[in-house]
């Protein structure tokens, strides 16, 4: 009888934890915008606001997000993903030529890098629905363009592993997901978009430094959508039991 009860008890387990390991991965439509000014170089200690519109980027942003759950209320999240992050403002144009039309005249100029993201946050609540996302990121910006809008048509530059913007830049992130992969981020960047130690001579053969008053500091709000490989592609699944007794 005692042996019955036991194998009763012990077929009847509570599971204290199922720990899942899985990729899913997710395309993403970013936000951008920056607090962009300059120092006034004739009023010490003054801004200069260039900050222009929200910038708006559909291509290219796709990310592969590595999980980890502890259970069904935490877990951790990484990966990797190529991303599209930049900024838009109105300042000076870049013409010398005294004559020229667009000389001296505020114009609208377009900043963006393609990145290589790398997050790394806690998951936090209903890991199958509704959950929050808490963490940071780095990304390495590896190819950059701007374009200026000039009266004359566009000025376009583009330049792989760019020294004119950082190329390592860290954010701090928060975010919240829905049920089906969908999920909304911010990510406030720490350092530079520009990078200020940048330099290059002109003709005169003097040493210009673009970037070293400006504040370019970027902010991001992600949405992200797509879960497409979650149902099929677990590549870790461990439960553990223990009888009730």
């Amino acid at each position: 009888m005692k042996i019955l009860i036991s194998i009763i008890f012990i077929s009847i387990s509570l599971s204290l934890f199922s720990q899942k390991s899985y990729w899913t991965g997710a395309s993403s439509y970013i936000f951008s915008a920056s607090n962009a000014s300059y120092s006034d170089p004739n009023n010490s200690g003054q801004r200069i606001d260039i900050s222009g519109p929200i910038r708006f980027t559909l291509w290219l942003n796709t990310n592969m997000f590595y999980n980890y759950d502890f259970n069904t209320k935490v877990g951790i999240q990484t990966g990797f993903g190529v991303n599209n992050i930049g900024f838009i403002t109105n300042e000076k144009s870049s013409v010398t030529i005294v004559t020229d039309p667009d000389y001296n005249v505020n114009i609208k100029w377009k900043r963006r890098a393609y990145s290589l993201s790398v997050p790394l946050g806690l998951k936090i609540g209903d890991l199958d629905g509704f959950h929050i996302f808490i963490g940071g990121q780095y990304d390495w910006l590896f190819h950059y363009k701007e374009k200026e809008f000039l009266s004359t048509g566009k000025r376009k530059f583009t330049e792989w592993m760019s020294k004119r913007v950082t190329n390592f830049l860290p954010s701090a992130v928060i975010g919240i997901a829905f049920k089906k992969g969908f999920q909304l981020r911010f990510n406030y960047y720490l350092d530079d978009f520009m990078n200020k130690d940048f330099s290059y001579l002109n003709t005169a053969n003097q040493t210009i430094k673009p970037y070293q008053d400006m504040d370019s500091r970027i902010m991001t709000l992600s949405i992200i959508t797509g879960n497409i490989f979650r149902d099929y592609a677990n590549t870790e699944t461990k439960t553990i039991k223990i009888a009730v007794l």
